[in-house]
């Protein structure tokens, strides 16, 4: 075997067990949610408030962890809170939740957008960026 076949024979082992290894999806400054916190930590925020439902098996919940921990920098007026579906199977049911990744934006109490899947880091923040607009009176 010469050197390159062993490079790349190395490259493609290193990959294999990048790639294979959950990515947790919770940052230090995302906040995790469960059915004893979700009140005081998304109905009562004064902040508009992203929710990250996620499952930690999911690749496109992995693939989005990233972005939102991108963002949760960038927005310290908003909070972004996560749920493991795995864990919190009460609190999955009563949000109604049929595909992950899904994405709540909660104000005052009460959902104002949402999506599920996968969003490209500018279309997201564009998202957030379009609620600011709207609701000038979150950010003053």
């Amino acid at each position: 075997m010469s050197f390159q076949q062993k490079s790349l024979s190395l490259l493609t082992f290193f990959a294999c067990i990048l790639f294979s290894l959950p990515i947790q999806p919770i940052a230090t400054n995302i906040t995790k949610i469960n059915k004893n916190n979700f009140l005081s930590e998304v109905l009562q925020s004064k902040n508009l408030v992203v929710i990250h439902v996620f499952a930690p098996w999911c690749q496109a919940c992995q693939q989005m962890s990233p972005i939102v921990e991108k963002l949760s920098l960038e927005f310290p007026n908003t909070k972004f809170v996560s749920i493991n579906v795995d864990e919190e199977t009460e609190l999955a049911k009563a949000l109604e939740i049929a595909v992950i990744p899904t994405f709540f934006f909660f104000y005052q109490n009460k959902v104002i957008s949402g999506f599920t899947g996968q969003k490209s880091y500018e279309d997201f923040k564009n998202i957030i960026l379009h609620i600011q607009k709207n609701n000038v009176s979150l950010y003053r």
